[in-house]
């Protein structure tokens, strides 16, 4: 009886093997998963399999009820106890299968929204990790973009109609370039009429330019979800003068981008003032 009983280790084993041959070809979404859960029940099976070994073989052949012999009604037995408590377990833990619904007093998060925001938050996470790899590259290498765009040479050649803003503009795309994001960024000056620039580029409603006008008086950014996303926020030149910075793009924009753009554009504009006064002192 013990020596046939080890035929069954046959079963778990092909098992595993088969699932780990079928991690590598397997294109469901949720693989990962699947992997572990094939795993899970192999083990399973291999366990149940050592404890059936494991029973002493008995020579009484009296029968239960159902006509089956004692010894293979334990074996029986055990295979289907086994089974139940893994997949219990399957159920209650690995997959969380039977959980749709968690709820805390009055709040109430389904299992669909709970794998939504994972997901979300890691590719939030993914972003940020991406914005500061980026940041880190354009300050490496923001003496080679002064060479390339000729700054020097333009400081020299129109000092006076200097393209301060356009430059800045000019330096923020640089920045989304090694983001490997399209965006388009734009700029209007803070004055009397700029709620009436901006309700005309963007046709916004006056709840909407209201929003972006208290974020101003705050020095706060606004972001407006109206057909594209749109990063609205002030900018303090180094003349004093403000400027809104305008990001649009047809992906999503999270709040945070400004504070890199902010950063950069800082370290940016202490260049440019350098240059100013290494020609103002050139021409004294």
């Amino acid at each position: 009886m013990v020596n046939q009983l080890y035929l069954l280790l046959i079963l778990p084993v092909c098992f595993i093997v088969y699932s780990i041959y079928t991690l590598k070809n397997n294109d469901i979404t949720d693989e990962l998963m699947i992997f572990i859960r094939r795993i899970y029940y192999s083990l399973c099976v291999l366990l149940i399999v050592l404890i059936i070994i494991s029973i002493e073989p008995s020579y009484d052949i009296s029968t239960n009820p159902l006509g089956i012999p004692s010894t293979y009604w334990l074996i029986l037995l055990t295979f289907i106890v086994g089974i139940l408590i893994a997949i219990i377990f399957d159920f209650l833990i690995i997959s969380a299968s039977g959980i749709k619904e968690i709820s805390f007093g009055w709040a109430k998060v389904t299992k669909a929204e709970i794998k939504s925001n994972i997901k979300e938050q890691v590719n939030n996470i993914n972003y940020i990790t991406q914005l500061i790899d980026a940041e880190y590259e354009v300050i490496q290498s923001i003496e080679e973009y002064l060479i390339s765009q000729k700054i020097v040479e333009k400081v020299s050649e129109i000092f006076d109609d200097f393209p301060y803003e356009d430059e800045l503009v000019a330096f923020i795309d640089y920045f989304y370039q090694h983001c490997e994001k399209i965006k388009r960024v734009k700029y209007i000056h803070i004055n009397e009429q700029y709620k009436h620039d901006i309700k005309k580029e963007y046709k916004f409603s006056q709840s909407t330019i209201k929003i972006i006008e208290k974020s101003i008086k705050l020095n706060k950014s606004s972001l407006i979800k109206e057909k594209n996303y749109n990063l609205f926020f002030p900018y303090k030149l180094f003349s004093n003068e403000m400027i809104l910075i305008i990001v649009q793009s047809n992906e999503v924009i999270y709040e945070i981008e400004q504070r890199f753009i902010l950063n950069l554009l800082k370290i940016f504009e202490n260049y440019l003032v350098n240059y100013f006064n290494d020609y103002l002192i050139s021409k004294n």
